[in-house]
């Protein structure tokens, strides 16, 4: 498999003895797996404030719960990314953290404000006036 390199960088021997030593695809991977974690957990904040307001084990809180899943499948196909197992730790991390930041967010706007509903976005518009 071909590692892409720009052209000025092709004729340096140290970067190809880097590249050809599989450092840099260790390094390219776990970027690569970093920015997808961070990607999970950004995308799990809107859902972990959503799951805070309702009901546990409601259809609402398993809907929380499991739509971010179908993202996260999809982040992996599109970043080919794989399953191999060293990715589960980071991505589960990051989904239970994504979850519990959403949850902390509610938690916090309840104290500044008197009527939170179940969208983030829209709580934080009109909290901001407070």
């Amino acid at each position: 498999m071909g590692v892409f390199v720009p052209t000025i960088l092709r004729h340096s021997p140290d970067i190809t003895r880097i590249i050809s030593s599989g450092i840099f695809m260790y390094i390219w991977c776990m970027a690569k797996l970093l920015l997808i974690s961070l990607t999970v957990l950004i995308i799990n904040i809107p859902f972990g404030y959503w799951r805070a307001n309702v009901g546990r084990f409601s259809l609402q809180w398993f809907l929380a719960v499991h739509i971010p899943v179908i993202f996260i499948i999809a982040l992996r196909l599109a970043s080919h990314l794989g399953f191999a197992w060293y990715t589960y730790m980071a991505l589960v991390a990051a989904f239970f953290l994504g979850q519990q930041f959403g949850s902390l967010v509610i938690r916090r706007l309840r104290r500044i404000c008197e009527n939170v509903t179940s969208c983030m976005v829209m709580d934080l518009w009109r909290c901001r006036l407070h």
